[in-house]
This record gives C-alpha cells, sequence and structure tokens, in this order.
C-alpha cells in the first residue's frame, strides 16, 4: 500500500521535504538566544579536556575569565572559548 502512496513521489524531494521539517523542528533548540548556563570548575576543565591544577593556572594567569558568586567559581563556557589563544589553544 505504501508503494502505491509513493510512487509518485520523488525520492530527493521527498528527503529534502523531510530534511527541512526536522531542521524547523529543532531550529528553537538550537536558536543562540537561550539563557546563558554558567558551569562549574569541574565542567569547564571537562569541556576543555584540562586538569583542575591546569584550570586553576589558567584562572590565575588571567588567561579564561570567571565569575566568583558567593564562594563557588563559575564559568561561562562560551566567554572562555572566546578568550582561548587563536593559536595553540589551552595546553594541559
Amino acid at each position: 500500500m505504501a508503494d502505491l502512496f509513493l510512487q509518485h513521489v520523488d525520492p530527493d524531494q521527498f528527503r529534502k521535504d523531510i530534511v527541512a521539517d526536522v531542521i524547523e523542528a529543532i531550529a528553537p533548540l538550537l536558536a543562540d538566544n537561550r539563557e546563558p548556563r554558567l558551569v562549574d570548575r569541574q565542567r569547564m576543565a571537562d569541556l576543555l579536556n584540562v586538569s583542575l591544577p591546569h584550570l586553576d593556572c589558567q584562572i590565575r594567569d588571567g588567561l579564561i575569565p570567571s565569575k566568583l558568586i558567593g564562594k563557588r567559581r563559575l564559568f561561562d563556557p562560551a566567554e572562555v572559548i572566546a578568550a582561548l589563544p587563536t593559536e595553540g589553544g589551552v595546553e594541559q
């Protein structure tokens, strides 16, 4: 029965239509207007794939921006990534 239903459908156009529908459905989830999220030291070290002591050195040297909220040091991953050197990145 499905063969009869899709008999006059161009497979390439059908695929493009499905992809377009999926992209439209998930676009709000990928939008940049999301609420910013701060992460803790462990998560930031994991995201950068560096050790906690190395992250602490980078913070101490002023290479990685962070926010001290109460007694917690938090990071905005987008700000940290933007602050990374364009060549070499963060070395371990």
